[in-house]
């Protein structure tokens, strides 16, 4: 497990983790240690990156539908890819941060 606060749960797609971490290296870890989906948190900024891996069939249109309802004040982008979900960036201090929990941010993923 990449740290002791990370919370391994389970997808459709497979095994999932979510992290409340400034450190950015946590989605290449998750990745190498074999989830499918990394969704890290910053605590500081309130910005969420969601991380599925391309060879896997992930496609987070539902998720960010769902994000989308739940959170309207935040800013939400679904990349082309469909499989990599962003809110918030240190490129662009305009995007509105979500105010979801980690815990809120799991069960949507689920």
């Amino acid at each position: 497990v990449l740290v002791k606060e990370s919370v391994v749960f389970k997808t459709k797609w497979g095994k999932a983790v979510a992290v409340e971490t400034g450190n950015d290296q946590v989605i290449t870890v998750g990745e190498k240690q074999g989830f499918v989906l990394v969704a890290k948190k910053d605590p500081k900024t309130g910005h969420l990156r969601i991380y599925g891996r391309w060879d896997k069939g992930i496609d987070l249109t539902g998720a960010y539908g769902e994000f989308k309802k739940r959170d309207r004040a935040a800013t939400w982008y679904l990349h082309p890819s469909k499989c990599l979900l962003l809110n918030g960036s240190r490129h662009d201090p305009k995007m509105v941060p979500t105010k979801l929990s980690l815990a809120e941010i799991i069960k949507i993923l689920k």
